[in-house]
């Protein structure tokens, strides 16, 4: 991800706008390099949600079915991962970012 928006970063000179929003500065890059920051920064919102929930239920006391639950969900959502990037031929992109 870093070897494809350092470079656009640089020719930009958005380090040294720092008064710059994520909006503007999404308007500003190319969308095949805000995509990657995108589905990067999607890859890591489910699988922390699932930990903090883990953690709830092993405090509370879950039992094996919402264990079962949520390791379903967690799978579920790895294969749609998965399904989304090899269907949009991204997959190659995805593991090489």
């Amino acid at each position: 991800m870093f070897a494809t928006r350092l470079p656009v970063f640089t020719r930009l000179n958005i380090a040294e706008k720092n008064t710059l929003t994520r909006e503007e500065i999404n308007k500003m890059i190319p969308a095949s390099v805000r995509w990657k920051a995108d589905n990067f920064s999607n890859l890591f919102e489910q699988p922390t949600q699932f930990y903090a929930v883990a953690v709830v239920l092993a405090i509370v006391g879950g039992g094996k079915t919402d264990a079962r639950l949520a390791w379903a969900r967690f799978g579920l959502y790895l294969i749609s991962s998965g399904l989304v990037a090899v269907l949009t031929g991204r997959a190659a992109l995805l593991l090489a970012a």
